[in-house]
């Protein structure tokens, strides 16, 4: 196997040359560079990774906690994230949520050494909120958000909500039905929200005939769907 020596001596320049080659190429004169990259192809050179994590206390690597398979807006955002980080240079852990054993996923992704935590998956009185805060990891919140404050991105779920129920009601239907996730969500807490302020706006009761929660898979939304 090719080694660090190996590249320095067919390069001509020492190992600490392709060290920062490797760490912080920003600092190595760019002749020296090309060669020391050109001849790590030649030699087919493979850095080993572990020895270079901690060298520079970073894994490049990024743990994401995503919402559940079924829905398809995860399947793209997952997609999204790790093709644009590997562009960046990270790998990517995914893991998906699993209704109702969330803390397990939490407990294998807070064993593992990871530069940062992307959650979508965080409910709004997650209790795994406070440890987060604890880790020195850093984190941010994705399509949800806790109820505490810190870095998230979500769309105004409200606004959302609002702009559906309008749509429908501009259409002059009369009898619509809002089937949302659980309200444990900001998502769904947003959305149904929004659906509630307009219907009550235009003088339409909103009780649990025309607003219903359902866990989000198609089995779930097919059976309140048979309802109506």
């Amino acid at each position: 196997m090719t080694s660090s020596k190996d590249v320095a001596k067919h390069a001509g320049v020492s190992q600490s040359t392709v060290s920062r080659v490797l760490n912080t190429p920003e600092k190595v004169d760019r002749n020296k560079y090309e060669k020391v990259v050109q001849t790590m192809k030649e030699l087919n050179y493979r850095p080993n990774s572990i020895a270079r994590s901690l060298v520079k206390k970073q894994t490049k690597s990024i743990a994401l906690i995503s919402g559940p398979l079924h829905n398809p807006f995860f399947v793209e955002t997952t997609t999204s994230i790790v093709n644009y980080s590997k562009q960046r240079g990270y790998n990517v852990n995914v893991h998906f949520e699993n209704f109702g054993d969330n803390m397990s996923i939490y407990k294998d992704v807070l064993e593992r050494e990871v530069d940062g935590i992307i959650l979508s998956s965080i409910l709004y009185d997650d209790p795994i909120f406070p440890e987060l805060k604890k880790q020195n990891i850093p984190f941010i919140m994705f399509n949800r958000k806790h109820r505490e404050p810190m870095n998230y991105v979500e769309m105004d779920n409200v606004q959302a909500g609002r702009i559906a129920t309008e749509h429908l009601l501009g259409l002059n239907h009369q009898n619509i039905v809002y089937i949302g996730g659980p309200s444990t969500m900001t998502t769904f807490q947003g959305r149904y929200e929004g659906f509630r302020q307009v219907m009550e706006e235009n003088d339409f009761e909103v009780t649990d005939h025309n607003a219903r929660m359902t866990n989000t898979s198609e089995e779930a939304i097919r059976e309140v769907m048979g309802g109506y």
